[in-house]
């Protein structure tokens, strides 16, 4: 018989203690739920604040002692044997723009600019029209 025909004629003990039981059931699951939930919030808060953390060295951040005399870009380009896209060695051609491009002006203020980039977003270039400020950077 559906709910619809039914007559309701009060509540007898089994049929409350049946309901009370499935709500009790449902409570319970709604709590361990939440308290998974809560956990796996928990856990995945503290993987993303280690990942975003550096871990702390043991040197200030100014000293120079710990850090070894690092290669220049320029030495670093023509030293450079493989291709760290493609991990295949360089070819001819590379080699023939990248001595071009080590002549250009503008090639002794790219350590300068590298640098302006880590420390900030973006940076303005002005130079006259002409000066090469789109073709050599």
């Amino acid at each position: 018989m559906s709910k619809r025909h039914r007559l309701d004629l009060g509540d007898d003990y089994a049929t409350s203690k049946k309901r009370s039981e499935g709500r009790d059931r449902d409570r319970d699951r709604d709590r361990e739920d939440r308290s998974r939930d809560r956990d796996r919030d928990r856990d995945r808060d503290r993987d993303r604040d280690r990942d975003r953390d550096p871990k702390p060295s043991s040197a200030p951040p100014n000293s120079t002692a710990a850090v070894p005399c690092l290669p220049t870009i320029k030495q670093m380009a023509m030293h450079q044997q493989v291709n760290p896209f493609t991990n295949l060695p360089h070819t001819p051609r590379y080699y023939e723009i990248l001595k071009k491009r080590l002549q250009l002006p503008v090639w002794e203020y790219k350590e300068s600019f590298s640098d302006i980039i880590t420390r900030h977003q973006s940076f303005v270039l002005v130079g006259e029209t002409g000066s090469g400020k789109t073709t050599q950077v």
